[in-house]
């Protein structure tokens, strides 16, 4: 019994670092071409491995893309969130974070692209795909409406600012630069992105010293 458990163990290690090695294969596809390029038969072709192979390793299409999601997930939190925690809470880190989140958007690696790619792909779909992704996405806008919340409570922005409208617009740059890049194929269109940033961010912070004016002129008044 012992030896049949321990020659499992390396059969199970085996099995794991295949799986995940076809998984960052799919992610490399989807990157490249869209979710629609990836199926069991496409992934057999580009693993050189045959179909049955690859199907048990997954037993279903939707594992296989629920894989490359949370993979793509891991990867884009190491290089966008964790990658900016260097940085002040609020606005200095709200401002990493967008910085990075605009270079993989327009990066070839894709792998700012593949949130903005799926959410068209799957935009009527159905199933435990568009669940995860919409799942996945709407953590990442919670981790930037809490930056938002941050830089508000530290005083980087207006009090009046509404995190979730801010980064509703912030979403809408990062659109904007995916278009300009992928189908316009302008190279400006990060550093367009970014002063589109700084005007939102400054737009707030006239804001806020409207409102510090507005204070005096009603202390004074009194």
């Amino acid at each position: 019994m012992r030896s049949a458990e321990k020659r499992s163990v390396p059969n199970m290690r085996k099995s794991e670092r295949t799986r995940a090695a076809l998984v960052q294969c799919a992610l490399q596809m989807v990157c490249r071409e869209g979710f629609n390029s990836v199926s069991i038969g496409a992934l057999a072709d580009s693993a050189r491995m045959s179909k049955s192979g690859v199907f048990a390793r997954f037993g279903s299409h939707d594992e296989l893309l629920l894989d490359v999601l949370r993979l793509h997930h891991r990867i884009f939190t190491e290089q966008v969130v964790v990658a900016s925690l260097q940085k002040r809470q609020g606005l200095p880190r709200l401002q990493a974070m967008f910085a990075l989140w605009a270079e993989c958007s327009a990066a070839d690696s894709g792998i700012g692209k593949l949130y903005l790619k799926a959410a068209v792909e799957f935009e009527c779909g159905a199933g435990p795909v568009p669940a995860e992704l919409k799942q996945l996405i709407s953590a990442w806008q919670d981790t930037l409406i809490r930056e938002v919340c941050r830089a508000v409570d530290a005083g980087d922005l207006a009090a009046s600012v509404e995190p979730e409208q801010f980064v509703f617009e912030l979403s809408g740059i990062i659109y904007a630069i995916y278009g300009q890049t992928c189908f316009m194929r302008r190279s400006d269109a990060v550093n367009r992105g970014l002063q589109a940033f700084e005007r939102l961010v400054a737009y707030s912070r006239a804001r806020m010293e409207l409102q510090k004016e507005n204070q005096s002129e009603w202390v004074a008044v009194e």
